[in-house]
């Protein structure tokens, strides 16, 4: 069961009826509060029932008021919470030491988080050093979202290398940074192969199908192209037949 609220102006203390309903309700699996004043008290409630219970699957905390407190309540759940697959905090007020933090709390604590949107704070060099120590380990995660940040190419290098050791990660939006377009380019290579990998569809270069057919127009050394060589045989054929005849 969905059950959607954005825009509604919810805050801390609304939150806490919320969840006080929400406990007795056994059916609503995906949550969307997104786009409310929710701050790290309110997060602090989600996070503890998180803890109480298992059914969320997908929690929507996107353009809220979640700070580093609120983002550590919230992975310090995911400790115990194994079912919750899809967490956004998208548009929120995570600096680069909560990013940091919160990769760090989400790799001790196993997450089996699958999906996670960080879009849109204030996340740089400390959050994605951290980053790419949680991808090296952690093997659930298969959708990130970093894009709009302000990651550069001083981390790109350890970046690329937590990408390429993690093959479960299929996609990756890192939009909007302050990444340069060849190091875009080479991070959406990384992620491509991993995708066709996972289905297993081989990976090749525009490059490498292009030669395939030029290959095939000048012929393999197996297949002998038709030339006057062929045309004299065949020319000469009916003369041979006619000699057998004549015999």
């Amino acid at each position: 069961m969905y059950l959607s609220l954005p825009g509604n102006l919810i805050d801390d203390d609304l939150i806490g009826i919320l969840i006080k309903g929400m406990v007795l309700n056994k059916t609503i699996t995906i949550l969307d509060l997104s786009h409310n004043k929710i701050s790290n008290s309110g997060a602090r409630k989600i996070a503890k029932f998180l803890l109480s219970t298992q059914i969320l699957t997908k929690l929507d905390l996107s353009d809220n008021h979640i700070a580093y407190e609120g983002s550590r309540y919230l992975a310090q759940a995911l400790k115990v919470n194994k079912i919750l697959k899809n967490l956004s905090l998208k548009l929120n007020r995570l600096d680069d030491k909560a990013g940091s933090k919160l990769c760090i709390d989400l790799l001790n604590n196993s997450s089996n988080l699958e999906s996670l949107s960080l879009s849109s704070n204030s996340l740089g060099h400390m959050f994605c050093e951290s980053l790419a120590e949680f991808l090296k380990l952690n093997t659930s995660i298969k959708c990130l979202d970093i894009s709009c940040n302000f990651i550069d190419d001083s981390n790109a290098a350890t970046l690329k290398d937590s990408l390429e050791g993690n093959p479960n990660i299929i996609e990756i939006d890192v939009r909007n940074n302050q990444l340069t377009e060849e190091t875009e380019e080479e991070i959406n290579e990384i992620i491509t192969k991993n995708f066709l990998a996972s289905k297993n569809i081989p990976f090749k270069k525009l490059g490498e199908y292009a030669g395939a057919p030029a290959q095939e127009e000048g012929g393999s050394p197996g297949n002998k192209s038709p030339g006057k060589n062929d045309d004299a045989t065949e020319a000469g054929s009916p003369t041979k037949t006619n000699n057998n005849a004549a015999e």
